[in-house]
């Protein structure tokens, strides 16, 4: 989706004025996401372990030895490469913000690539996407990995983790996919709600729940097709390594695509109630504070396991949801401080500045 919009945007402007403000561009972007990071930065590797206690502390005290080690590597947004040992990162879920914000560096060439001439746009693009899966499939198979294999409790050293999963050249096929997707919306979307206007309510709708179950089937097997090999991992069995590598080669982008359709189902009036609920406004007030719930959740959630004086079991179910509405709660309170108190005043000083 990130690259979606960053597509979408950045095309429109290309369009419009034949250039783009590459100084607003990056800086607003470094600004917006740095300084909330920072302070969870800060707060994460001087401050956390001083007020949490517990029989596991030493969670929190080995994320305030790494942040103050590496600390300098989430103002660069370089975590998920230096160190190269990447189970050391500040702030454990950053490595994906650094992702997104290496493919939000890069993402105008392929845009104005794909502004100036479509044909080699799409050829570039897919180029690279293909060389990304393919890389995947290569380590998976080389190294003998299994899907997904950050949660085997099997692993030595993490090597999944170091080579596959948050390396931005193996990450970056959604992102291409979303840039293209993008696009594909700023030139085609007239034509695509013309002609789905024309159609019968009847095929207007046969035609939208195909493309929803299709693409509702195709993420649930991404997400959830893993199970039978987790279960392999946590008894020690073998995994089928043309398995592993198909799916490691292809998941990412099969997610991506999907999400795609979907989105592009929603804006060629295709969507039917999803696309009612989706536009329901109220969510604009909640997104405005996913970033600091990304930011903050995790560190909630340590602070509760470092604090566990019992056993901690995954069942019954209804102790999972109870704790997961705690989570939730409380990762949204907290990003509703840090919005208010670091975001917003940043949003109004950036009004004030450079992007008057």
């Amino acid at each position: 989706m990130s690259g979606f919009l960053v597509s979408l945007l950045l095309t429109k402007d290309l369009v419009r004025k034949g250039k783009f403000n590459a100084v607003g561009y990056y800086l607003h972007r470094y600004l917006r996401l740095t300084a909330p990071f920072l302070v969870v930065t800060l707060g994460q590797g001087f401050l956390a372990h001083l007020f949490i206690r517990g029989p596991f502390e030493d969670i929190l005290s080995k994320g305030t030895e790494v942040c103050r080690k590496y600390w300098w590597t989430n103002l660069l947004y370089i975590n998920n490469i230096v160190p190269w040992n990447t189970m050391a990162i500040c702030v454990g879920q950053s490595w994906y913000l650094s992702n997104d914000f290496q493919f939000f560096v890069i993402a105008p060439l392929f845009i104005w690539l794909l502004y100036k001439s479509p044909r080699a746009g799409v050829a570039v693009t897919m180029t690279t996407l293909l060389c990304s899966c393919a890389a995947a499939a290569v380590i998976t198979y080389a190294y003998n990995l299994g899907p997904s294999t950050v949660f085997d409790p099997h692993a030595v050293n993490f090597t999944d983790f170091r080579l596959l999963y948050d390396k931005p050249w193996i990450r970056c096929p959604p992102y291409l996919i979303g840039i293209l997707g993008g696009w594909f919306s700023f030139k085609h979307m007239d034509s695509l709600r013309l002609y789905t206007s024309r159609l019968s309510v009847l095929t207007r709708l046969f035609l939208g729940t195909l493309i929803w179950i299709l693409t509702g089937t195709i993420q649930f097997m991404v997400v959830f097709g893993l199970h039978r090999d987790m279960l392999k991992k946590t008894s020690g069995e073998e995994l089928v390594l043309y398995e592993s590598v198909l799916y490691e080669g292809l998941a990412r982008s099969s997610w991506a695509i999907a999400l795609l359709l979907q989105i592009l189902c929603c804006q060629c009036g295709l969507g039917g109630l999803i696309n009612k609920v989706l536009s329901w406004k109220g969510w604009i007030v909640l997104s405005r504070l996913t970033f600091s719930v990304y930011l903050l959740h995790y560190i909630i959630i340590q602070s509760f396991v470092a604090q566990l004086r019992h056993p901690f079991f995954y069942r019954p179910d209804y102790e999972i949801a109870i704790l997961y509405l705690g989570f939730l709660g409380m990762s949204y309170i907290s990003a509703a401080v840090l919005y208010t108190f670091v975001e917003q005043p940043l949003v109004f000083l950036e009004r004030l500045t450079y992007r008057k």
